[in-house]
């Protein structure tokens, strides 16, 4: 073995002479920085290489020394910059967190209820993580994507991506939020009451329809089955609009 070197910055390790092994021979070198600063931090390469008939051979690795980073969080979405969407498009929704070491797994929530995997596989989408350790900025990226394949009304409300940092013992998190409001067309839910209603002649019938939408619905308008207009004077209409169309219960 003709033995091996350390770089980085200028600087040279010590190492051990060879050892024999059941498996060939092993040799170790040992880099040391007896007090770290912001200089030392970067990718180290390490060189081992030998002869063998008059050939040289060489291995090599790499590791990262990384100076601890306070961490912070991003989010997005594309398309950029949206808030609201149409009923039936795509939109993903990104939080980033970048720091040393590397942020804990993000936890995603809708109007301040966690979201388990199986919560999102089932109603919303796919949720996929990254992390990426090879930025040139020595920090260490996790991101973290929920992707809505097919936007439903039903997706709408706040969504929040909550991650944190430890360091030393000590924990730290932020929770970023995002706003989806959703473009839908008007659609009946519920109308009142059994579909079928006795009452004597002379009593009163109160029919309920429930019809939501986004924008809000113009106006409802009843109509005898077979589609002839009821006699406005026999009936009283009363429009009462919702400002929250959002009800946890549909399905």
């Amino acid at each position: 073995s003709s033995g091996i070197n350390a770089e980085y910055g200028g600087n040279s390790a010590v190492s051990d002479q060879p050892t024999a092994t059941s498996s060939g021979y092993e040799m170790k070198s040992y880099y040391t920085v007896s007090a770290v600063s912001n200089s030392n931090e970067g990718k180290y390469r390490c060189v081992g290489s030998h002869t063998y008939n008059g050939v040289e051979e060489t291995g090599e690795g790499y590791t990262y020394v990384r100076l601890y980073r306070p961490f912070a969080v991003t989010s997005s979405t594309v398309p950029t910059g949206v808030s609201k969407v149409n009923e039936y498009s795509t939109l993903n929704i990104t939080c980033s967190g970048l720091g040393v070491p590397e942020v804990s797994e993000f936890e995603w929530s809708i109007d301040s209820v966690l979201l388990s995997s199986s919560d999102i596989t089932s109603s919303i989408g796919t949720l996929v993580t990254t992390t990426d350790y090879s930025r040139s900025d020595i920090n260490i990226q996790v991101t973290s994507t929920l992707m809505i394949n097919t936007v439903k009304y039903t997706n709408l409300g706040t969504y929040s991506c909550k991650t944190g940092q430890t360091w030393l013992g000590s924990t730290s998190s932020e929770t970023m939020t995002k706003e989806l409001e959703v473009n839908f067309d008007a659609k009946l839910f519920s109308s009142s009451g059994s579909t079928e209603v006795s009452q004597g002649v002379g009593s009163q019938v109160r029919l309920t329809c429930e019809v939501y939408g986004n924008p809000a619905p113009d106006d409802i308008t009843w109509k005898w089955a077979d589609g002839t207009a009821t006699n406005d004077d026999d009936f009283t209409k009363t429009n009462e609009v919702i400002n929250s169309y959002k009800n946890t219960n549909i399905t």
